[in-house]
This record gives structure tokens, sequence and C-alpha cells, in this order.
């Protein structure tokens, strides 16, 4: 019987875990973990990681490594530091240096090696552009994850404490550290001897969007490197030299347990850069000579050489962006090398001169700019979801054709051949991204970031508009679209391009389209409309008839499919990512409701009032809502199956059972409004209010 009761009570829910009685539930599967123990831990686990910030990840495929036979001091050094003996090491280190110095390829280097001689324990590569890799709420999981396959001794006691508290990934990033890996790793009992491993966390300054979120994790790292030190695990971090993570080391206790090596030795990165130009220019004049292009001999000159060296200023993203520059396809290296030769003054001392004077010759050369910027726009202000932007996507959303567009960008940008327009886009560098958004580097290619934000709002906008596919039959995913467009909308600041597609929005027209009533998400339209009652503030006309609109269609459904929709929805008010929309909150409680609940609707609507900060947008839904009920509540009361205190003295004042305003509270708040189109609204909602409740109260 509790098992039917369970199952039936999830019908339709997704994506939240409520804890009661035997049964649980992740992503809409009822789980009972005393029969499903490891199954049931394992799914929570699985359903909190990042697989993407793996070393190997397969979204990190074209992640960078370093060129054989350079940074070979550097990797030797950090090996060596990892195998050394626990008494002669610190248990961190740290390996910093300025935006494209080389950083991640050499993590990355370092944990392929880690990884083919057992040294590696775990892994984090954080990612400014990747959803669970730009903050740091995923990486405890992540790290546990790990752990369990690299420590299997730990492997049963990490999902018993899963399975003792299911929500403990909603706590602190302490509490999960000290409950998944502090606390696993501290009563272990090896059952083998284990080498000296590393834990390795790449991108510290990526991992959120404040500046203190680096020194929070730090800190976070610095406390478990102490207290898993007995199971010889030492913590490799890398991150850019910025004020706040120097601030962090330089005080007590990181000082103490920190070795440094930073990335800004000119002489060995220069001879590092040498030998990759001289590699990689020896690859492009064989390629070429084997196509019949004509070279001068000798190609390149040693002093040509020299000069792209001396302007890396020891950064290896100039020699790779220019690399790339050169051996672009049906392009003649030999003047794009002289293009190079001749782009920088010799004299600019600043650290970005050469790669920013590349970055705007590039983009100065493209035929269409404003739709370059829009590509480029997409690609880095959906940081949320830009690894799943394929080329089928981005023209379907922006209109434009993408290979045409960025025929001159493969420098900067990954495109893939034109007969794979499923594969994915993505920018070389995240030093490209610093140069974008900085006024004073880029100029006339400056992205404003609320500008670009609206314009995207629109665009997602219009993608929900398309569903269930675009004009090429590409398939629209709703949830998708809904979550991008709040994700930009949050962001961007009121438009009239914004307000003029709300206005011509057609909700009732989309839902129509939805064949599977479990695929109303109610989570994500909540978000919708709490996001879109910050934008329509100036005309909240518009989102009375989202509202309208949402709210009949819903009712239909409900009326159609109450076994399915009914019991799905206490799983957004579980969620805890429900969002502050009042009125959202009502709709969904009032379609809770059986139609005959008459007095705990108008009890609802009277704490709903309480609460709400916009009141007066209720009238519009209380009516609907109440038209609906007032017929069969009528009877009720006229054939005494209802007595009529049910629907009075509310706070000492008589209210009409068919709104939660009565006559001169919603005079009052008329006359408090400004005289907008919500005014006119409210004039209408009155009349209305006023004939259902005296039609409703005469026959008493």
């Amino acid at each position: 019987m509790a098992q039917s009761s369970g199952q039936q009570f999830f019908t339709g829910a997704s994506h939240f875990v409520l804890v009661g009685g035997t049964y649980s539930s992740v992503g809409g599967i009822v789980h009972n973990p005393s029969h499903e123990t490891q199954r049931y831990g394992m799914t929570l686990l699985l359903a909190n990681i990042s697989s993407g910030a793996f070393h190997n990840a397969s979204e990190r495929d074209f992640s960078p490594r370093c060129h054989p036979h350079t940074r070979t001091a550097i990797r030797e050094a950090i090996i060596d530091w990892i195998k050394a003996p626990d008494v002669n090491r610190k248990l961190i280190l740290w390996l910093y240096g300025p935006a494209g110095a080389g950083k991640t390829a050499i993590e990355q280097s370092i944990a392929d090696q880690c990884a083919e001689e057992g040294l590696l324990a775990a892994s984090f590569f954080f990612g400014r552009t990747a959803d669970g890799r730009n903050d740091s709420s995923r990486i405890v999981a992540t790290l546990a994850y790990q752990l369990c396959q690299s420590i299997p001794e730990i492997h049963e006691a990490v999902l018993s404490e899963i399975e003792k508290d299911p929500t403990i990934f909603s706590r602190s990033l302490e509490v999960q550290m000290d409950t998944l890996v502090i606390a696993p790793l501290t009563a272990v009992t090896l059952t083998r001897p284990y080498k000296q491993r590393a834990i390795l966390v790449d991108g510290i300054d990526e991992c959120g969007p404040d500046s203190a979120a680096p020194a929070r994790l730090l800190h976070l790292l610095g406390r478990t490197s102490f207290l898993i030190r007995h199971v010889h695990l030492v913590f490799l971090v890398t991150s850019r030299s910025e004020y706040e993570i120097r601030q962090t080391f330089s005080q007590e206790p990181l000082i103490s347990i920190t070795h440094e090596i930073v990335l800004e030795d000119d002489r060995q990165a220069n001879d590092d850069i040498r030998r990759y130009l001289t590699d990689k220019f020896e690859e492009i004049y064989r390629n070429q000579l084997s196509l019949g292009t004509k070279f001068p001999s000798p190609w390149p000159k040693k002093s040509d050489i020299d000069h792209i060296v001396q302007k890396s200023s020891g950064q290896f993203i100039f020699a790779s962006t220019v690399i790339k520059f050169i051996d672009l396809p049906r392009r003649h290296p030999v003047e794009r090398l002289n293009i190079i030769l001749c782009l920088t003054d010799a004299g600019d001392e600043s650290p970005f001169a050469a790669i920013d004077s590349l970055y705007h010759f590039i983009l100065s050369a493209v035929d269409d700019l404003p739709k370059v910027l829009d590509i480029l726009s997409l690609l880095i202000l959906g940081t949320q979801y830009s690894k799943s932007l394929s080329v089928s996507t981005v023209e379907n959303l922006l209109g434009i054709e993408v290979h045409r567009a960025l025929m001159d960008m493969h420098a900067l940008v990954f495109v893939p051949p034109p007969t794979i327009r499923f594969n994915l886009l993505h920018i070389h560098h995240a030093s490209f991204y610093d140069f974008l958004f900085d006024k004073s580097r880029s100029g006339s290619f400056y992205v404003n970031a609320h500008e670009g934000h609206a314009k995207l709002s629109k665009r997602w906008l219009n993608a929900i508009a398309s569903y269930p596919c675009f004009p090429d039959g590409q398939v629209v995913c709703l949830n998708d679209c809904i979550s991008r467009f709040i994700l930009h909308c949050n962001k961007a600041n009121t438009t009239t391009e914004i307000m003029e597609c709300l206005a011509a929005f057609n909700l009732r027209t989309v839902l129509e389209k939805i064949t599977n009533p479990q695929d109303l998400y109610w989570t994500e339209w909540a978000k919708f409309f709490t996001c879109i009652e910050k934008q329509t503030e100036s005309d909240s006309g518009i989102v009375l008839r989202l509202w309208d609109e949402f709210y009949t269609f819903c009712t239909d459904k409900i009326s159609l499919y109450p076994e399915v929709l009914r019991p799905s929805i206490p799983a957004v008010f579980c969620n805890s990512y429900f969002p502050d929309s009042r009125v959202f909150f009502s709709i969904l409680q009032n379609l809770q409701l059986e139609s005959t609940d008459a007095p705990k609707l108008l009890e609802l609507d009277e704490k709903l009032l309480m609460m709400n900060n916009r009141p007066m947008e209720t009238v519009l839904i209380s009516i609907r809502r109440n038209a609906r009920v007032s017929d069969v509540v009528q009877n009720r009361v006229g054939n005494r199956e209802l007595p009529l205190d049910h629907f009075v003295n509310f706070d000492g004042n008589i209210y009409g059972f068919s709104s939660n305003f009565f006559f001169y509270k919603l005079f009052e708040r008329m006359e408090k409004s400004p005289k907008t189109v919500l005014h006119t609204s409210l004039q209408q909602s009155y009349l209305a209010l006023a004939k259902i409740t005296i039609s409703a109260l005469l026959p008493l």
C-alpha cells in the first residue's frame, strides 16, 4: 500500500528530491533505499557532479596540452613534488601566471601523465563558459566521485553518508567536504599501500561570479589538504595572479602549506615558444609544399621567429593564435606571416599590445562585423549553455549563415566543417573574452553585456514561439529555450525591443502545441513569470495577459488530465529554486485544489494578499478562477450545503466568495495605482468582480 501511494504521489514530478517515509525521488524515479542502497546513493551523487570537469572529459577534447619538448623543467618540477615523501613537501602547489601563459596546458599535461603513472586521485577543470564548471557548486561531489574510484575503500562510506542525508548537496561546500571527503578519508583503513597522489584543480579564478569565491574555495582546499594528509594526497592548483588570490595565499594558514611556481620566467618561456613556433612552421611548410605553394628560402627567417617570440611576452596564447592565423585554409602562409610581422608597433610596452593588435586585425577583416559580433555575444554571454551550441542551433537562433560569417575567424573560433552542422562552436581561448569585454582594449568591437543579453532574450523568446521545431526541422527543446530566455532576461536592461517582443508573444499558441501534459514544466514556467514580472513593471498589462493565457490553458488541461497534472504540482513547492512569483504560486495552488474547495481558495487568496508586492495583478486570476467555482458554490450555499460563514470574517471584514478583494479594498488600491494599462484592466476587473459577487449573494 505504501509503495503504491508513494508512486502515485510522484506521478509527473521531476528534478527534485523529496524524502519522507520509505521513498525518495531523483529525476522522477522513485527509489527504495533499503533495496537499492548502492544505486540510490550513486544516483544522487551522479546527479550532482560535473563530468565535464574531469581531465579526460569529452567536452574538453580541444583543451590545450604542452607541445612536445616544451615546459619540461616546470613539468618535471611538478611531478617531482607530487612524488616527494610527505615530510619533504608542502600540501599545496600553486602554479600561477597571466592570461595566455599556458597554465591550463601544463595542468592538462600533468593530469595526463599522472593518470598514466597512477598519480591522479581526482581533478576539476573550471571553465568560465561551461555549465557546471563556471562555479564551485559541483566541485565537492565531483571530487568525491573520483576519489571513490581511485580509493575504493571510501566508496561505501561516501554513499552511506549520501543516503543518510539525501539533501547533502544543498548544504554549504564546507559541510559537503566534511561529509563526503574528509570524514570518509579520515576513517578509512587503507587495504594496500598507495603512492603519493594529487588532486588537480585548474582555473581557480574562474570558480564563481564574485571576486570572493576563489578565496573561499582556497580556504576550503587548504583545510581539506591538512586533514587528509595521512592518505598522501596533495593539491595542485592553477590560477591567474589576481589580487584576491595572491592575498589569500599570502596569509595563514595557506602560506605555511603552499609551494609556488610562477610562469614569469621569460627566458624559459621564450625558449619554449621558439621551439613551438619552429615545429609548427615546419609543419605548415611541409603541408603547403605538397599542395604546390611557393615559399621563399629560408621561410620563415630566424629573425621572423625572434620577432614573434618577442611579441609573445611569454604568452603562449599569442604564439598559438599566430599559427592558427597563418595556417588558415585557402590563405597563403607567406602573406599571412607578413601581416603578423607588420602588425604591432615595436615600441608599445602594453602586455596585451601584441595579442590585442592581432585581435583587432582579425575582426577588422571580417565581411559582416555585426553578424560576427552577434555570434560572439551568443558564445560569450550564454555561459550556461555555450558548450551545447551547434552550427545549426546558432543559425536557427540568429538567422545567420555561420560558416560564411566566420570564414575569417578560424584563428579565434573553432568552426566545424560545413558537412557537420551539429558539431559545436567554441572560442579557442579565454583571453579573447577579456578583450571583448574590456572597451579600452577592444574599442569598436566591445561587447556590451546588458545590450547583448537583451538581444538574446528576444532571440530565445522567438525560439520558444517556434516550438516544437525551427523552420529547418531542428527540434526545439522547450525546457532549454525557457531556461535560456530566463538566463538572459534576468541580466538584461528593459528595452523597447523586449517589451514589443513580449507584447506580441502568444503564450497560448505555444502551450497548445504541448502534446504531452507532463511537458508542462511548472518550475521553468514559474521562473519565466518571475522574470517577465521584473521586465514589465512599466506595463503590467502584458504580464496580466500572459498569466491569463497560462492559467486558462492549465485549467483546461487539469480537467482533461487531473491524475497526471495535479499530483505533479507539489514537486514545484519542494524545489529549492522556486522563484518569488507570488501570483504563479497562487495559480499552482489554485490548480491543485478542486473547484469545489471555495473556502480554501478564499483563505489562500487572503494569505496571498498579505505577502504579495503587486496584489492588484492577482485580480484577473481570481476572477478567472472564481468564475469557475461561482455556480457550484452559489448552489451549495443556496441549498444550505455550505454555511455562509465559510465566506465571511476574514480579519474582521466581510468578503464575497468570488474574490480575495472586496469592494472597498479593491477601490482603495485602485486609487493608488498609476493611470496605465494596469489601471484600465483593474477598472474592468472591478466591474466584473462586482457583477459576480452581487449575482452570487442576491439569492442569499
